[in-house]
């Protein structure tokens, strides 16, 4: 329902980090040259993760793949609109140092909004926050 740039955004950074079962610090520091196409899936190879700070299985790649029966929750989508949006960073880097927060505050409001949505599902809202997005789908429930 929310059209703002913010929303685009935040609906990107936690469609990606969905569907990549991933952190959202790795979601943070995902470079464009990181991103490729392999056949039908838009595949995703990070420099390192909490559980390979070395790097040693970095040509590990993750795969996402397009949702056409549910476009709310399609990564690919969501990627798209995101870049359609926002200029490219001169970084390289697909979002900026400061997604985590600015998700985490974009989340915060969402949730306190549907305050009464959230609770009727048995959760307390104060129990939401960017880590819940590896969690459980209860976050999205409010996206779609």
């Amino acid at each position: 329902e929310d059209g703002s740039k913010t929303a685009v955004f935040a609906h990107a950074f936690l469609t990606l980090t969905w569907n990549l079962v991933c952190r959202s610090k790795n979601t943070v520091y995902i470079h464009r040259n990181h991103i490729a196409w392999a056949t039908d899936s838009m595949s995703i190879q990070f420099a390192h993760m909490k559980t390979d700070m070395e790097g040693s299985h970095s040509a590990q790649k993750r795969h996402v793949y397009a949702n056409p029966h549910c476009v709310p929750i399609c990564a690919v989508t969501a990627v798209a609109k995101y870049l359609a949006v926002f200029e490219a960073k001169t970084s390289g880097m697909l979002f900026d140092k400061g997604s985590y927060g600015r998700f985490g505050q974009y989340l915060g409001k969402l949730v306190k909004s549907n305050k009464t949505a959230v609770e009727q599902l048995g959760v307390n809202i104060e129990d939401i926050g960017v880590h819940s997005i590896r969690k459980g789908g209860y976050i999205c429930l409010l996206l779609v």
